[in-house]
């Protein structure tokens, strides 16, 4: 199905497990330019909360230098509306503002989805995709020995149906 930019297909509402709503999020403010969230295998219905929670304290959201995307990237796990409370509206076309990685098994066809992709990179995200590969995310000290840049995702153009 194709997708543009302007045109997210992505969707609210989607449904997940009651083990994935109750997984555990984690919210780092280290500094300035380092904040950090992990989300796990949470479900919109947990994001929502965790976002309501750091609305209530104070904590500041759209902010994030590193993010991760939750459940290997399904469909049903996120929303449009969900992504714009913690990230921030859609950007400019290639704007990036945070890196959000994807751990997903190298072989699995149906994990991270190309729509869930897309919807972080609008948001400004430069998304990585472990795809059963081992890479890390660094700041703040120089690379080891023998490591290399990743290339992220590219946006797609064409993205999955929904069944």
């Amino acid at each position: 199905m194709p997708e543009s930019w302007t045109g997210e297909r992505l969707r609210d509402g989607g449904v997940t497990s009651a083990s994935n709503e109750s997984s555990v999020i984690l919210y780092a403010n280290l500094a300035e330019a380092r904040r950090i969230l992990l989300t796990g295998d949470a479900g919109p219905q947990a994001l929502y909360w965790a976002a309501a929670y750091a609305h209530a304290n104070g904590y500041p959201l759209q902010s994030f230098s590193f993010v991760q995307i939750p459940h290997h990237g399904s469909r049903r796990n996120v929303g449009p509306s969900i992504l714009n409370q913690l990230l921030g509206p859609i950007q400019p076309e290639n704007t990036i503002r945070f890196t959000a990685f994807v751990s997903a098994p190298k072989d699995d066809d149906t994990h991270p989805r190309k729509i869930v992709l897309n919807a972080f990179m609008r948001r400004g995200g430069k998304v990585i995709a472990t795809q059963g590969t081992n890479k890390i995310h660094y700041g703040g000290f120089p690379k080891r020995d023998g490591y290399v840049d990743v290339e992220p995702v590219p946006f797609s153009s064409t993205v999955e149906e929904y069944d």
